[in-house]
């Protein structure tokens, strides 16, 4: 009887080193999954900050050369005016006279 007792008490002591260790090889897949996942998140993370980087400098780019045409259209209607009104200032300022002594 205190063999059979034994031999009990022995499974019972086995069977809890075994859910024991279980316990621990679950706490560690829970740790390495969660480290892995850390990982993941960090390395998508630094990927799209890297895109939102070059999409910000493409449009930096983008606005740089926007900003230049209009620039150089805005020089050129100036220059243009410019020249319209050295070629023809006299005129308009003697017809607007006329305009103004005709009323």
């Amino acid at each position: 009887m205190e063999s059979i007792m034994r031999t009990i008490v022995d499974m019972d002591k086995r069977a809890r080193e075994r859910n024991n260790q279980a316990k621990k090889d679950l706490e560690q897949v829970d740790t390495e999954i969660l480290a892995q996942s850390e990982a993941m998140k960090a390395r998508e993370q630094a990927r799209a900050k890297q895109k939102i980087l070059q999409i910000k400098a493409e449009n930096e780019e983008k606005i740089s050369r926007s900003l230049s045409d209009i620039s150089e259209k805005s020089a050129e209607v100036s220059k243009s005016l410019d020249d319209l009104y050295a070629q023809k200032g006299e005129q308009w300022a003697n017809s607007l006279v006329q305009m103004a002594l005709k009323d």
